[in-house]
């Protein structure tokens, strides 16, 4: 067994804690403002760009960061 860096499996939410929602059709009626579809970027320590994902309607956001770019399978066809 070789050791490989755990996937990251990332969720969070995006808030405006400057406006409130007055749509009474959204989830988060009376509260703060989640901004529905903005980028999200993820970055390593050298600043090279990971992951880009948007958020959703709701402001949420979901996406599994991968431990490395490379694959070296045991098969002579490759990937």
């Amino acid at each position: 067994m070789t050791d490989v860096p755990v996937v990251a499996n990332v969720t969070g939410g995006i808030l405006n804690d400057l406006a409130n929602e007055f749509n009474p059709n959204s989830p988060a009626f009376g509260e703060k403002f989640a901004p529905p579809l903005l980028p999200i970027a993820f970055y390593d320590f050298n600043g090279k760009l990971v992951n880009r994902v948007y958020g959703d309607a709701n402001g949420r956001y979901n996406l599994v960061v991968p431990s490395t770019y490379t694959a070296d399978p045991p098969q002579p066809s490759g990937m």
